[in-house]
């Protein structure tokens, strides 16, 4: 099971796909950058339960059990965040989406807005 070390080390690099492999808030291909930025903030949210220890014998099973997991600790608001981000990678991976340049942006504040939710 990765640790919080592991899920920082791993956040890191997807922010770091999505500035720069993919191009940051001007991607060519947004709806990699989306997805970069979901991924981002998947292993964030796993830094900060394996952090607090929430499921020390057992990981999440995915992503349900995650945004439970966020919301047994009181961190509602970051789940939901969570949630939108996982609804936006979807739309840009199986229904063809494509995101301007400012959504793109916007996405990325959600990110850092979910970092600020888990301190």
């Amino acid at each position: 099971m990765p640790d919080e070390t592991a899920h920082t080390h791993q956040a890191s690099r997807n922010e770091e796909v999505y500035t720069d492999i993919l191009g940051g808030q001007n991607a060519r291909y947004s709806e990699w950058a989306i997805t970069a930025l979901f991924y981002a903030a998947v292993h964030r949210v796993e830094t900060y339960l394996a952090s607090e220890q929430v499921y020390p014998q057992v990981h999440p099973k995915g992503h349900v059990h995650r945004l439970k997991a966020l919301k047994d600790v009181g961190k509602q608001e970051a789940g939901n965040t969570l949630q939108a981000l996982q609804r936006t990678s979807e739309q840009a991976r199986y229904q063809c989406a494509r995101f301007s340049s400012e959504e793109i942006g916007s996405y990325k504040a959600d990110l850092d807005s979910l970092v600020a939710k888990l301190s």
